[in-house]
């Protein structure tokens, strides 16, 4: 899809985009007297690992995109950085997609980009490190990883809770 027919399928549907195995949602914020945007969010169905787990079968797809969402971009404008645009673009897609039954949200992150982990990791969410398996246990065990390709899994159940061992366990609606 190219950029313009992406922005107008955004404009047009209320911040809802076709994508394969799915929707994806932008969001869009402002701050009080300015005309500007303030910061974007957008997710997505996880894409890749559901195409990624074509051999489990299209149920499991199907859960996958149900159940799981990821955050591909969240940014803010230089004019509203440090105001909360992030955390409440943040806070109000997990308040969506917990209303659709998402039990995880993830995103990823440079594996080096430390401001950014860090602000992740202050949202609630779990830092895989680079090429970690995590395993999601939603109506089948699923394993999952950053692809290798120096980034980090920052994942989150909208409730229940992150084990660890030698991989991260997410087990949505279990409470430690």
């Amino acid at each position: 899809m190219d950029a313009t027919r992406f922005a107008a399928d955004a404009c047009t549907a209320r911040g809802s985009i076709p994508i394969p195995h799915g929707t994806g949602r932008m969001l869009v914020a402002g701050l009080s007297g300015s005309p500007e945007p303030a910061g974007l969010l957008y997710m997505t169905s996880p894409v890749r690992l559901i195409e990624e787990s074509q051999t489990l079968g299209p149920r499991t797809q199907a859960l996958l995109a149900r159940e799981v969402r990821e955050i591909e971009l969240v940014a803010t404008a230089p004019h509203a950085r440090r105001t909360g645009i992030g955390s409440a673009l943040l806070h109000t897609a997990q308040s969506l997609t917990a209303e659709e039954g998402v039990q995880i949200m993830c995103a990823k992150a440079a594996a080096r980009d430390f401001p950014v982990l860090r602000w992740w990791r202050h949202r609630g969410y779990t830092l895989a490190q680079p090429g970690q398996n995590i395993r999601l246990h939603l109506q089948q065990a699923i394993t999952c990883n950053d692809g290798h390709n120096n980034y980090r899994l920052a994942v989150r159940p909208l409730t229940g809770t992150v084990t660890e061992d030698r991989m991260l366990h997410v087990h949505p609606g279990r409470q430690a």
